[in-house]
């Protein structure tokens, strides 16, 4: 006779128990050959770190082993506790087993029991941007016409160069367009404002599809008289166009111009995704007819922040096509990096908390923390957030250690469903949120936290993007500038200081009827994991 599955609240050996009466369960294994065996009483001990008894159950006449309650003292925050159970069976024989299972921070926000820990991330100008894997975006195109222009057209160039229509073998039609013979076209045509007439938007598309003609416009839309006018017209002008997978609005401020769904296999997330942003870039007569000519890169959903600008290079309008684009670009997945020197007393235990928004992957000392893949996992994070723990004892070293982390962007951010309104669907940027506390054999306690002030940010990493559903981009010639990243020592003067990723202006304000909102944190709580991570099985 024996026992197994020694579990508290439903799992073997918990390492991070958020909850303050906890349960425990057992079962009782008894010889194959017998029949009719069953638990008559238990008697269960709990013990702290220090050996104490806690809470000592006494003999209890019952068959129960499941759901049996802690009835002892209140448990620790981050502690250990040792537990023994011995049961009796129906021919008073006896059997017992020992487990164990440790505390969670047992708080319910990122401030209590987190030591001072910020989430911590890159700036605006780290946003990262591979412009030929976003099918969801905007645009915002501006431009002044000049008093003395010769020619009143100036086009928008995107889209260009998606390789999956520059080989044959990669797209539907078995189109094989060279270089620049593929993008979108949108003009603006301010000609006719002499006359008195309308200005107009002709909006081209060469490439995409074997009836695509880049001199005819597939859709032309008036501008009313209201948004572009002869008393305006030498005026600064912004027009934003929205491309959810190809599906295209444009707008001036409020006022929405025209529809056109630009994608030549569909509309919505049941088809393949045209157009990218791509290579962007612009098509004119006269370089000196505008100035102020820029394409800012947005995020599709609010918060709409910049991704990236590109403005119009006068030098490189030449030739007889008097166009250029250029590939925007730039920035790879957050990684993160920390220091720190331990005490000369030895380490009696050492526990990392983390979290991210986003998915993450810890490293200490070189070596990759815990087996987990795309921790924390998917919640509604502003209502509930999870974050792990880690025993990392044995990776602690005498003296120097370093900590570094990758962040990429899960749920959190990017293509998290078919329907691309829902790109970034919780925030635009991932953030980190950590503390590593190492307790040793004296009592001291030392605690290491994520703090713009002592951790740093690299932007050039080889995962150049990492997304659930675009896939990862990795560019090997990028290992050397991080070989060692990991690890005390590193040359980490090419990185920069990481800064506080605030909630503020970095998620989405959408939501409302079947959609929930998800910028109230008002109802966040933060807590420890629960249930199983995901882990590699095959």
């Amino acid at each position: 006779m024996g026992l197994q599955k020694l579990e508290v609240e439903y799992n073997q050996c918990p390492s991070a128990l958020d909850v303050t009466v906890p349960r425990f369960g057992w079962q009782l294994v008894s010889n194959p050959h017998e029949r009719g065996i069953y638990q008559t009483a238990y008697q269960l001990e709990v013990k702290d770190e220090a050996g104490k008894v806690v809470w000592n159950s006494g003999k209890v006449t019952t068959d129960v082993s499941q759901h049996v309650t802690y009835q002892g003292k209140a448990l620790k925050p981050a502690t250990r506790y040792t537990w023994k159970v011995k049961i009796w069976n129906n021919k008073g024989e006896t059997a017992e087993k020992d487990s164990w299972f440790e505390t969670s921070l047992m708080t319910s926000d990122d401030k209590e029991g987190w030591n001072g820990a910020r989430w911590i991330g890159g700036s605006d100008e780290d946003m990262v941007l591979y412009s030929h894997y976003l099918p969801v975006f905007r645009l915002d195109c501006s431009f002044q016409m000049k008093k003395q222009a010769t020619s009143r057209k100036i086009a928008f160039v995107y889209g260009a160069n998606d390789e999956r229509l520059m080989d044959a073998n990669k797209n539907i039609y078995h189109i094989a367009s060279g270089k620049d013979e593929s993008y979108i076209k949108v003009e603006f045509d301010l000609s006719p404002l002499k006359d008195g007439r309308n200005a107009w938007i002709h909006i081209y598309r060469a490439g995409y599809q074997p009836d695509d003609k880049p001199s005819v416009p597939l859709k032309s839309f008036m501008l009313p008289a209201d948004v572009l006018n002869a008393k305006n017209q030498y005026q600064p002008h912004t027009f934003s166009l929205y491309s959810n997978l190809g599906f295209t609005t444009l707008k001036k401020g409020e006022v929405q111009i025209g529809e056109v769904n630009l994608n030549p296999l569909g509309q919505g997330g049941d088809f393949v995704a045209f157009p990218v942003v791509g290579d962007v870039g612009y098509a004119l007569e006269h370089a000196t007819d505008f100035s102020g000519v820029r394409t800012d890169i947005r995020n599709f959903r609010s918060p709409e922040n910049k991704l990236a600008s590109v403005a119009l290079d006068a030098t490189q309008l030449n030739g007889v096509k008097k166009c250029y684009v250029q590939n925007p670009s730039r920035n790879a997945m957050p990684m993160l990096r920390t220091e720190f020197e331990t005490s000369s007393h030895k380490v009696r235990k050492a526990r990392l908390y983390v979290t991210s928004r986003g998915i993450y992957e810890m490293y200490l000392n070189g070596q990759r923390v815990g087996e987990d893949y795309f921790n924390p996992g998917v919640t509604q994070y502003n209502k509930t957030h999870l974050y792990q723990v880690y025993d990392v004892t044995t990776l602690i070293a005498k003296g120097k250690n370093a900590v570094g982390a990758i962040l990429a962007e899960g749920w959190w951010s990017g293509g998290a469903t078919y329907a691309g309104e829902n790109w970034n669907f919780f925030g635009d940027r991932q953030s980190l949120l950590a503390q590593l506390v190492v307790t040793y054999e004296d009592g001291q306690v030392q605690t290491i936290v994520t703090s713009p002030d002592t951790w740093k940010y690299f932007n050039q990493g080889p995962v150049v993007y990492g997304s659930f559903f675009q896939g990862e981009v990795y560019d090997a010639l990028r290992e050397k500038a991080i070989e060692g990243w990991t690890k005390a020592g590193y040359d980490d003067s090419a990185w920069k200081k990481a800064v506080e990723v605030s909630l503020g202006g970095h998620v989405s304000r959408l939501g409302g009827g079947t959609m929930p909102k998800v910028d109230d944190y008002s109802n966040f709580h933060l807590m420890a994991q629960y249930g199983q991570t995901v882990k590699a099985i095959q």
